[in-house]
Order: structure tokens, then C-alpha cells, then sequence
């Protein structure tokens, strides 16, 4: 050991591990994930403490408490307890479940080194979280559009009333999920954040996993010409950001929430019922792949997805955005020729 481990781990040896409290360690963490801009992640978490917080009645959690037998017991309350309808985590209780898995798992790695046989958290209590009797996720429903329905909504006339403060929802709603579903399937928290277009091109970190992947999740975009005008309706005028989002929304969470919003009206024009803005990305995909045959892996790629079995695979092969462009391109060709069917 160096002089600074056998003080690391000396110290750690007088540390009553009773006193670590993971609601604090938690709330700490939750914090760092929102600096990193991971605030969507942040959002779950804090949403799943909360939860744990109402079941115990405390503020304050030993992580020597949290067992088993006391996980089971939190699903089991979660049972009796449904979500409220505005809960915004409308999800099964395992999720709940996974996200303490999440902050317990960030906790170990903060106390624990195994290398050096300094073990404060030794439990594990969230492992086979199959075999929890705790709710699963039901069958997710039905989330991609017909190509019908995606042509209707591209025809959709635009709507100039504006709310009293200066934005539209309906078109928001309207214009965002145009953007996802031609820029093959990009998140609103990366409409929000991408600052790097140049020339045609869209160029951008996936926020929700750039910090977790090595290449940092970027993707590389050719801008559709169909959608074209909404790069310059959106234009931001500071020039600090891509889209001007930042400036009628002061975080990604009010951005997201006025899009969904917003369609629900559109969903109700189209004949789709609570249609949400994640529904452009699955549509692009199932397009893609059940009416014009393209390759899973390929559109794993336009998803910005990365396959855990092809990772070592990943290092022998340069990044070319080309192929994943092309098979968009084929995708645009096929609803222009639609739209004229229709």
C-alpha cells in the first residue's frame, strides 16, 4: 500500500457503517448526476427516494437497513399503494426498485474497495430482482404510428395562437416530434442541449448515456431537407445552442412536459390516443425495419443504441456515419412517396 491507501484504509476501519445514511448519500448523488446534465436519470431516482421516504416515514435511512427482507416489504407497500395518475414516474413498482438499485450500487462504489479489503456496505440486497415478488412492468403498449397516421401528422396544419407566455404547445408538440422522428429518433433532451450544426450536419452526444459510454454516444445527422424549415424556425439567435428551446424553456424537464402536452391535441387529430413524443422514435424504427427491411444492427446504430455483444467488435471498426444515413435517407424517400398516396 501506498502511504495514502493505508490511510484510506485505517480510517475506514473506525467508520461505523450504521451511520451511513443513504438518503443523504442519495440526495448527494441525485445533485452530482444533474451537474453531469443527466437530469432526466436524476428525475427517476429522486422520484424512487422519495417513495423509499414515505414507506420508512423517515429522512434519514442507515444502508445497513436496507435488506431483503426490506426491499420485498417496499414492494409490497408500493403494491398497496398505487401511483397517483401525475405521478411522474408512471411505471411499475420494479422500477422503483431498480432505480434504489442504482443509488445503492453508486453507494458501494463509493465506500467500498475491494482491492484493498475495505468493505462498508457488504449486502446486497437488490440482487435477482426477478425473483422479488414485486409487480413487473406490464406488456408496454403499443407505441409505434402506422405510416397512415405519421403522414397525417406531417399534413397537420400549423397553429400561430400562442399561450401567455409566447409559446404554442400544439406546435411544439407538433415540430419536435417531426424533428425526432426525421433525425432518427433523437431525443427532446438532445433538441435541447445540441450545439454542434454545421453545414447540414447535426452532430451530438446522447445525453442520457454520453457520460456512461466511451464514445461519449455521439451521432453524426444529415438534415433532411423536409425538415429544413424547422432548423431555421427554431434557430437559436444567441448562438449558444442549435434549437432555441433553451430560451422559451428554462429546463429539459418543462420542455418535455409542454411537447406531450401538445400532442395529446395532435394525437386526438390523427385518431391515436395519448400519443407521446417518444412514439417518433419507435415509429422510426419499426418502419425502418418492417416495411423497408433494414438490418436490426443498422437501426440499433440510428437509435444511437450500442450492442453489448458486438462492443469488442466495436474497436476494430472506425465510426462512419454513412451507412446509418443512407438507411435514413431510404426511410424519408418512403413517407415523400406516401404522403403523395395519400
Amino acid at each position: 500500500m501506498t502511504p495514502d491507501d493505508l490511510v484510506k484504509y485505517l480510517t475506514a476501519q473506525v467508520i461505523d457503517n450504521t451511520n451511513l445514511d443513504f438518503v443523504a448519500f442519495s440526495r448527494q448523488y441525485i445533485s452530482w448526476l444533474i451537474q453531469q446534465n443527466r437530469a432526466p436519470t436524476a428525475g427517476d431516482y429522486l422520484t424512487a427516494l422519495n417513495a423509499l421516504i414515505r414507506f420508512v416515514g423517515f429522512e434519514k435511512i442507515p444502508v445497513v437497513e436496507i435488506t431483503r427482507d426490506f426491499i420485498e416489504s417496499f414492494g409490497q407497500w408500493l403494491k398497496d399503494n398505487p401511483l397517483k395518475e401525475n405521478s411522474n414516474m408512471k411505471r411499475a413498482p420494479l422500477k422503483y426498485v431498480e432505480n434504489l438499485r442504482g443509488l445503492h450500487n453508486a453507494m458501494k462504489k463509493k465506500y467500498n474497495d475491494e482491492d484493498k479489503g475495505i468493505i462498508l456496505i457488504p449486502n446486497s440486497p437488490f440482487r435477482d430482482l426477478k425473483d422479488l415478488d414485486i409487480p413487473k412492468r406490464g406488456k408496454v403498449k403499443k407505441r409505434s404510428l402506422t405510416v397512415e397516421q405519421i403522414c397525417k401528422l406531417i399534413k397537420l396544419p400549423d397553429e400561430q395562437v400562442k399561450n401567455s407566455k409566447g409559446t404554442n404547445r400544439y406546435q411544439i408538440g407538433k415540430d419536435c416530434f417531426l424533428l425526432s422522428f426525421y433525425l432518427m429518433g433523437t431525443n427532446s433532451a438532445d433538441l435541447y442541449d445540441c450545439t454542434d450544426y454545421d453545414n447540414g450536419w447535426l452532430t451530438y452526444e446522447r445525453m442520457k448515456v454520453r457520460n456512461r459510454r466511451e464514445d461519449r454516444a455521439e451521432i453524426s445527422i444529415e438534415v433532411p431537407e423536409d425538415i429544413m424549415y424547422l432548423f431555421k424556425k427554431y434557430k437559436d439567435p444567441s448562438g449558444k445552442r442549435t434549437f432555441r428551446f433553451h430560451l422559451d424553456y428554462a429546463n429539459i424537464k418543462n420542455f418535455n412536459k409542454a411537447i406531450n402536452i401538445g400532442l395529446k391535441k395532435v394525437g386526438k387529430l390523427i385518431g391515436v390516443e395519448d400519443l407521446e413524443y417518444y412514439c417518433a422514435r419507435h415509429t422510426m424504427a419499426t418502419i425502418a425495419r418492417n416495411r423497408l427491411g433494414i438490418d436490426k444492427n443498422t437501426v440499433h446504430e440510428m437509435l444511437n443504441h450500442v450492442d453489448e455483444k458486438l462492443k469488442i467488435t466495436d474497436i476494430y471498426i472506425e465510426r462512419d456515419y454513412k451507412q446509418i444515413n443512407d438507411a435514413n435517407g431510404k426511410l424519408i424517400e418512403y413517407i415523400r412517396k406516401s404522403l403523395t398516396l395519400q
